[in-house]
């Protein structure tokens, strides 16, 4: 089932569903402009909730077949798993259930304890705290390294990712080479990044085409995604996300731009009236691993737990947002949300309009010495090589596929 079926049986069943112009499924396969910036719109082909996946199948302890996995009587090696998500957030779940996974890869030689809520530290403190050993886990911003990753920039910029998350977890895997040195500086192993879906707006009046969005007061957590606001013409107002939803309840900004899976999980859909599709911007949740963990394993235990954590990222992408991107969405049907699609040629206005933010920090990036252009170009063919396989078979590529990082 793609994202645009599921919106379409919404639209039916109670969801108001409103189209500027054109259709959904001329948008799905909307090639958009050649220059940076011009990647295809991507649908969500999220399998039905609850339905069996090898990324749910993992969260049991059921692995796919050719998973390289690790038999000895070694261990048992407690691995602290650290992130500041809450223990209910579709995040939270996912990588909890990967853990089963873990166990069964290693023949329990390696076993999870979970601290969430930034019950070891902070958001921004990941690094410090896995290469220090506070944690041997953790989810690692790097967007707040800015510095210490300039790479990452370029996967955050407007419509740059598919806004697929399994598919651009998967490419951005393929770019490894420009940003796991980036790890080793931080005195930390890389783990993976899942790429979440492209945010769209809520908002308390609809956002139809550029005009309506201008002078309104949008929240968001990144000066990044500041940049990007202003340059369609909203006022951006910068807070932690602890803050969007009183925010929004008291009438200081006029919407949010966010991910559908957050939207939901923070019930946004309660202080808004209107969903505005656009999947402009795509971040990521980056996870690293202590090396004073790693340096603790046996040799031939360490890439089974390097491959774990590939594919731990691969679980959050299918399940933490994929499949709670849709469940959100049957939240929005319920309370009567109504869903706005720009149609292809007004898409192509709000490309057009975030042009000089995309090649100002191109021109930025490769001052720094960031081959940003080569990144974006494989990106481009990253994405063109891996968009039409399915969940399943793209899981099933990172299982045949592992790379090792071999430490520090």
């Amino acid at each position: 089932m793609n994202h645009e079926t599921v919106l379409g049986k919404q639209g039916v069943n109670g969801c108001k569903l409103l189209l500027s112009s054109g259709s959904m499924l001329a948008l799905a396969g909307l090639i958009l402009a050649a220059e940076p910036g011009g990647m295809p719109a991507h649908a969500d082909p999220v399998a039905d909730i609850g339905e069996p996946t090898l990324a749910r199948n993992f969260t049991k302890g059921m692995l796919p077949e050719g998973l390289r996995t690790y038999k000895d009587d070694s261990g048992p090696f407690t691995l602290r798993f650290s992130h500041p998500a809450p223990p209910s957030s579709p995040a939270h779940i996912a990588w909890e259930g990967s853990t089963n996974g873990l166990e069964a890869m290693t023949d329990g030689a390696v076993k999870a304890q979970m601290f969430p809520s930034g019950s070891l530290h902070g958001y921004a403190e990941g690094f410090v705290a896995a290469s220090t050993g506070i944690t041997d886990f953790a989810a690692c911003y790097a967007s707040a390294e800015p510095n210490a990753f300039p790479s990452d920039r370029i996967f955050n910029l407007p419509f740059i990712l598919p806004s697929r998350a399994d598919l651009g977890t998967v490419v951005v895997f393929e770019l490894r080479d420009h940003y796991l040195d980036n790890y080793k500086n931080q005195n930390t192993i890389f783990g993976g990044k899942t790429v979440l879906t492209g945010t769209n707006l809520m908002t308390k009046e609809p956002v139809e085409k550029l005009e309506d969005l201008k002078g309104m007061k949008i929240a968001t957590g990144s000066a990044n995604n500041a940049e990007v606001l202003e340059a369609l013409g909203a006022v951006p107002v910068t807070m932690t996300f602890r803050d969007y939803y009183t925010s929004l309840q008291s009438g200081l900004v006029d919407g949010l731009l966010w991910n559908d899976t957050f939207f939901g999980a923070y019930k946004i859909h309660e202080v808004t009236n209107y969903h505005t599709r656009i999947e402009l911007l795509q971040s990521g949740i980056e996870t690293c691993l202590s090396p004073a963990f790693h340096d603790r394993l046996p040799d031939d235990l360490k890439p089974v737990v390097n491959h774990w954590a590939q594919l731990t990222s691969m679980v959050n992408s299918q399940l933490g947002v994929m499949e709670a991107s849709a469940k959100a969405q049957k939240v929005f049907a319920e309370n009567d949300v109504v869903m706005i699609t720009l149609d292809d040629a007004e898409r192509q206005r709000w490309i057009d309009a975030v042009q000089p933010v995309v090649e100002k920090n191109i021109e930025e990036a490769e001052a720094k010495g960031v081959p940003a252009r080569q990144m974006i170009e494989e990106i481009r063919a990253a994405t063109m090589k891996y968009e039409g396989m399915t969940q399943d078979e793209l899981f099933q590529h990172i299982v045949d596929n592992p790379y090792q990082t071999t430490g520090m």
